[in-house]
């Protein structure tokens, strides 16, 4: 069968370039990510290699050749599958905005949606596309009201997500959770298939707005290197926390 890939091909693992290289060589269609994005910024920032001392995250991309850099500037935003009236694409799509008039940033970012300052949806879309979780907002998967039903990944806090019209696969394989593929056949029900990781390949990155009132005194503290007043805060929210119990 046809695979389809939703994105993020690259520099989530160790193999990024024999991954991309996979897929070109057996025809595995594909959508742009956020991670073929900031791949072809850290190519550029590196000139191929030549610029050593820049953005050494992406020194893998010294590897890649023309052929391999061609390959991810085809890749499309979304694919259409018209035989299960379906469509892939990375991060999302905001509600009542044609699909050829959605931003291409949002396709390969988005997660959530909130009310925009228009939400009669009048003026102009009663949606806003957000990155990340804020006060008021929900995943997008949830609101999305079809007519076609949307696979995506990008997800991987929330790991596989089932709505009506809106399937997340990102089961956080990289993270050491579960690589999860859709199967689709003409006439049957959808088919879900997790593989297990072998090993975690990175360790999630909390940022701050999704740390906890202890976690973010302690990431303050450490923030310009000074571990002992890191130390303290820690113990003094220990205590604090175990007086609070205490009284209670």
């Amino acid at each position: 069968g046809d695979a389809r890939r939703h994105g993020d091909l690259v520099n989530k693992g160790p193999k990024s370039i024999e991954v991309l290289r996979l897929a070109r060589y057996r025809g595995y269609s594909a959508v742009l990510g956020n991670h073929e994005f900031a791949t072809l910024r850290g190519h550029a920032a590196r000139r191929g290699g030549e610029e050593p001392g820049v953005a050494k995250k992406y020194e893998w991309t010294d590897g890649l050749t023309n052929s391999d850099l061609q390959f991810i500037c085809g890749l499309p935003y979304t694919i259409s599958i018209p035989e299960h009236n379906a469509l892939v694409v990375h991060a999302g799509l905001v509600p009542g905005i044609p699909l050829d008039q959605q931003s291409p940033v949002d396709m390969v970012t988005m997660r959530n949606l909130h009310l925009s300052e228009n939400s009669d949806g009048m003026l102009g879309p009663k949606y806003a596309a957000l990155d990340e979780d804020q006060e008021g907002s929900s995943a997008w998967a949830a609101l999305w009201s079809g007519p076609q039903h949307v696979f995506f990944g990008h997800d991987a806090k929330r790991r596989f997500q089932e709505h009506r019209f809106a399937t997340g696969l990102d089961t956080g394989c990289v993270y050491g959770g579960y690589l999860t593929a859709a199967i689709l056949e003409v006439g049957c029900p959808v088919r879900y298939v997790s593989v297990k990781a072998a090993r975690r390949y990175q360790i999630p990155v909390v940022k701050n707005n999704q740390l906890g009132p202890w976690q973010k005194l302690l990431a303050t503290a450490c923030k310009d290197g000074k571990l002992v007043k890191a130390v303290a805060v820690a113990l003094l929210a220990c205590v604090v926390l175990r007086t609070t119990t205490k009284i209670k």
